[in-house]
């Protein structure tokens, strides 16, 4: 449900406010919202026999999320990411947007049941299908989705990685995870520690090399990276480390 409250007060002004009560998604789709630029509109229908334009500035209200994974196996293995997924993340929220401030944006759960879900990315068949970098690195981006912005360093992202020979034969499989903090930058004034941001791209990325994927459950872990790009640039974070999964 979506409601409009003209005369809503945020420091000391007033002004519209948006609110996307409820707010459920699996990632797919954009949410956006504006309201005008300017106080007020009028128009006496005489003046040039056109109406005014209408001033609006887009907001994005979800923060944008992917997983990149970049090997030097030699391209004569297939390297497939399945079961890519977020597990217990919130998927349920009630948002705002402010039009104060050139558009606050907040959520919460607060009042709300059955707040958390799963974000399920698509496979990735085959991180080498394309030819490898100058520094010898092949890779593959999964597709995003937009998630909910909201507290990132307790969720943990969970796949299986697949190596198959030329035969198309498995030789190695593991299941990995790894939890998602993300640590801005002493520059990056808006963004927040081990939060996703409204309006920011974050794309993780993962090394596999094959000594990490086989059948032992002691495998070594594999270092993530995480930046923030597109829709406002930042720096790279910190690295995470991937360990895994233990059933």
């Amino acid at each position: 449900m979506v409601s409009y409250d003209a005369g809503s007060q945020s420091g000391g002004s007033t002004s519209g406010l948006l609110t996307f009560t409820a707010y459920s998604t699996d990632g797919k789709n954009d949410l956006v919202a504006a309201m005008g630029n300017e106080s007020n509109y009028t128009w006496d229908g005489t003046a040039s026999g056109e109406a005014p334009k209408v001033s609006m500035t887009f907001r994005h209200m979800l923060s944008k999320l992917t997983f990149t994974f970049k090997t030097k196996m030699a391209n004569t293995y297939t390297v497939a990411v399945n079961n890519l997924r977020i597990e217990s993340a919130t998927t349920k929220s009630t948002g705002t947007y402010h039009k104060a401030n050139e558009g606050t944006i907040t959520w919460s759960t607060d009042q709300l049941s059955n707040t958390t879900g799963t974000y399920t990315f698509d496979n990735i068949t085959d991180v080498t299908a394309d030819a490898a970098n100058e520094q010898g690195y092949f890779s593959q981006t999964c597709a995003p989705l937009f998630v909910i912005p909201q507290t990132c360093g307790t969720l943990s992202v969970q796949f299986t990685a697949v190596v198959k020979n030329a035969a198309q034969e498995t030789i190695g499989q593991q299941d990995f995870s790894a939890t998602l903090s993300y640590n801005p930058s002493n520059s990056e004034t808006s963004l927040q520690k081990n939060t996703w941001t409204a309006g920011y791209y974050y794309n993780y990325t993962a090394e596999l090399k094959m000594e990490d994927i086989n059948t032992d459950p002691n495998a070594k872990p594999i270092k993530f990276d995480v930046t923030v790009d597109k829709w406002k640039d930042t720096t790279p974070g910190d690295d995470l480390n991937l360990t895994d999964k233990k059933n």
